[in-house]
This record gives C-alpha cells, sequence and structure tokens, in this order.
C-alpha cells in the first residue's frame, strides 16, 4: 500500500494516501486528527485480536517538533488500512467509485457459485433416482460378483504363475550352473586341443624329420644298389705291369722286387673272390675245395695225393710243386665256373683269356702260372690273366645274378 504525505501550513496537517484498486491519490478529511487516529487504530486492533501492534498515544500528544509528527500521523494511517485489508479480501484503502465495481465483481462470483450449487443439487438429485432403480442395483450385484469370481480366477492364475516363476528360478539357477560347468569343460577342452595340436606338430616335426631320414636312406639304397657290392668288396685294378687286387700286387719283376707277404695277400682275395662267386651262383667244383683263409689260403684236393695245395710261400727258392699245384688248381676252377656260367647263358659268357691246365693266354700265345722253370715276367703275366678272367666274371655276376636278386627284392617290397 502506497502513501504520500504532504504539509500545508504550521498550524496543521493532511495526510494523502492512494487507492489500492485504482490508485487515485485519496484525500482524508483534515478534522481527523492525530489523537482521534490513534484511539481509532487503537480500537481497530483490539477487534483484530492484537494482529496490529498496539500504538502508544504519547509521541502524537507532545511531539517533539513537526516532522516526527508528520512521520508518526502516517504510520498511524497506514496501520490502520493495514488491518482493514487483513479482516476483508479487498485492499483498503479505496476511492469512492471503486466499491461499485468491486460489488459487480463479487455479484459475479455469487452467481457462478449459485450456478455450480445448482449443478450439483442436480447431479445429486440424478444419483438418488438412479440408486433407486433396483434393475441397476441387480446389474452391479452380479457384475460385482463377476469381478469377484474374475479376482479368485486371477488371484489363482497368480498363484500359478508364482509357481510357475519359482520353478523358472530354479531353472534358471540349474542352468546357470551347467553353463557355468560348460564354460569349465569348455576351457578344459580348449586346454587339451592346445596341447594335442602342439602334440600333433611334434609328431609333425619327428615325422618330417623320418621323411628325411627314409628318403637319404632311400638315396643310400639306390646308390648302394647302383654300386657293384663285389667290386667295392674286391677292387680288380692294375699297377704298371701288376694286376693288384683290393691294392695288392699279384707277381714280382727282377726289377720291381715285391714281397711275398704281398703276394700271398693277393692270392687270399682272389681265393676269396672266386668262392664267393661260386656260392653266388651255386658251383660246386670238382675234385677241389678253395679254403680261402687270407695270406694262408689254399686248395683242398680231395682225390690227389696231397690233400692240401698252398696258395702261399715264403720265397721262390723254397717254392715246392705243392705250390705250383695250387695255383694249376686254382686255375682249373677258375675254368670250371667259367664253364658252369657258360651252361646257364646259353653260350653268351666267355672269358677273354683262355685256360688249358697250367697256362692261359690269350690263343696265340701261353703263359705258365707255374713258377718253376717259368720267369719272373712271364709268371707275372699270368697272374695278371688270371686275375683279369676273375674280373670278368665278377662283373657278369653282378650285372646278371646280383642285380636280378635286387630288382625282386624291390618288385617284392613294393607290392
Amino acid at each position: 500500500m502506497a502513501t504520500s504525505e504532504k504539509a500545508r501550513d504550521k498550524e496543521g496537517m493532511l495526510v494523502t494516501v492512494v487507492c489500492q484498486r485504482c490508485s487515485t491519490p485519496i484525500r482524508l478529511h483534515n478534522t481527523l486528527q492525530s489523537s482521534e487516529l490513534v484511539k481509532a487504530a487503537t480500537n481497530l486492533t483490539k477487534k483484530t485480536n492484537k494482529q496490529v501492534k498496539e500504538l502508544s498515544p504519547a509521541p502524537y500528544s507532545t511531539p517533539k517538533n513537526e516532522l516526527e509528527s508528520i512521520s508518526n500521523d502516517v504510520a498511524v494511517v497506514t496501520d490502520c488500512f493495514r488491518s482493514l485489508s487483513e479482516q476483508s479480501d479487498i485492499d483498503h484503502p479505496l476511492c469512492s467509485s471503486c466499491p461499485e465495481s468491486t460489488m459487480d465483481y463479487y455479484k459475479e462470483e455469487i452467481r457462478l457459485a449459485e450456478e455450480a450449487v445448482d449443478n450439483y443439487r442436480r447431479f445429486l438429485e440424478d444419483l438418488v433416482t438412479s440408486s433407486s432403480n433396483t434393475e441397476d442395483i441387480d446389474k452391479l450385484e452380479q457384475e460385482l460378483v463377476d469381478l469377484q469370481r474374475e479376482e479368485e480366477s486371477l488371484t489363482i492364475e497368480l498363484s500359478g504363475v508364482q509357481d510357475g516363476l519359482v520353478k523358472i528360478e530354479d531353472q534358471l539357477k540349474k542352468e546357470k550352473e551347467r553353463g557355468t560347468r560348460l564354460d569349465k569343460e569348455e576351457r578344459e577342452f580348449w586346454e587339451s586341443f592346445n596341447e594335442h595340436q602342439l602334440q600333433q606338430l611334434d609328431l609333425r616335426d619327428q615325422s618330417f624329420g623320418v621323411e628325411l631320414q627314409l628318403q637319404y636312406t632311400r638315396d643310400q639304397l639306390g646308390r648302394l644298389k647302383r654300386k657293384s657290392v663285389l667290386n667295392t668288396a674286391f677292387y680288380i685294378s692294375h699297377n704298371g705291369h701288376f694286376a693288384t687286387i683290393n691294392g695288392l700286387r699279384f707277381g714280382k719283376l727282377p726289377s720291381i722286387p715285391v714281397e711275398w707277404s704281398e703276394i700271398n695277400a693277393a692270392w687270399g682275395q682272389a681265393t676269396l673272390l672266386l668262392y664267393t662267386l661260386a656260392n653266388v651262383c651255386g658251383v660246386s667244383f670238382k675234385r677241389y675245395k678253395l679254403r680261402p683263409y687270407g695270406s694262408q689260403s689254399f686248395v683242398q684236393d680231395d682225390e690227389g695225393k696231397k690233400k692240401y695245395l698252398p696258395l702261399h710261400t715264403s720265397s721262390r727258392i723254397f717254392a715246392d710243386s705243392k705250390y705250383d699245384l695250387g695255383m694249376v688248381a686254382f686255375l682249373d676252377c677258375l675254368n670250371q665256373f667259367k664253364a658252369h656260367i657258360s651252361r646257364i647263358s646259353e653260350g653268351k659268357f666267355t672269358l677273354p683269356y683262355y685256360i688249358e691246365k697250367e697256362r692261359i693266354g690269350d690263343g696265340d700265345e701261353y703263359y705258365s702260372i707255374k713258377v718253376q722253370f717259368n720267369t719272373e715276367e712271364r709268371w707275372t703275366k699270368a697272374l695278371k690273366f688270371t686275375l683279369t678272367n676273375i674280373r670278368w666274371a665278377m662283373t657278369w655276376v653282378s650285372a646278371n645274378v646280383l642285380d636280378s636278386e635286387r630288382r625282386d627284392s624291390s618288385s617284392n617290397t613294393i607290392q
């Protein structure tokens, strides 16, 4: 609430206030003195249950100065109008024209309230009328019974659903446990799978290594098959005028003396080679048997007076007829072996040098294999021809007997 104040003269005062509805200035009557205002304010305060603080008249009866008196008058007027405003819904003060518009406002409010009352009354009458209809009541009661039955049915269904929910929760718990167990089994499976994978890789590496080793072995076997076993075991060659077997010279010359121990060892290798060829081809010599004992080899004569014919001696001086007979018997065994091979090969096999008893040659000239009554040159020549014939026999056996057996063995292995 706005107020304004004016001082008219020194003898009297006039307090001016504003209408709280239209804000029009309102002038109070000048006959209202401060003491009267104080009394009115005091009485109004008592009527409003002391909602306005009690005002003391002392300051207004004996003001100290003019300004203090005016301020007190304004305060008194303001408190009076505040008390009036709190007693109603209308703010005070009001001008002379505003109460009429206020009355119109309240008349409209009263009219609207009366219309609302009429509407409530009609609704109440309709409600009472509808309640008095027994058919509607029976219908509503039947609907209530149906709803109660439906409620019971739904309650039973809800109970069943709750039971099913409990079962589902139990099943869900079991499935979770089963899922946990399956996860564990899956981890164990993958761990086992990875371990087997590593084992498989190791086995693959081992298998690859075995295959490489097998391939190497096959290559070695093929290389060995292509080689002549006999030629490897008994390597026959020549060294100048001498025939050699495994590096041992066969014979001696006046200009090139050869130790008899070397010659004896050469005879031992030649005897072992002819003995091996005879066994491979299944040849049994008539009358003679070869005894390959290295440097002490000899030929056994089953029909002669001298049973053991040596193929070794310590010197030419001490060489006797047994040594010559032994070399002749060796030539006879070689000639029998040639006859056997020629027979099974249908005459396709022959030796480069002919053998006639103790002699060997190319048809134009023959050389005796005996030491007695013979020169070292011719004797060495006869030994060279003898070793050459043995080499031819060894080559034929390697190509026609041993290779055939290897081919048969390979085919059986493949089958």
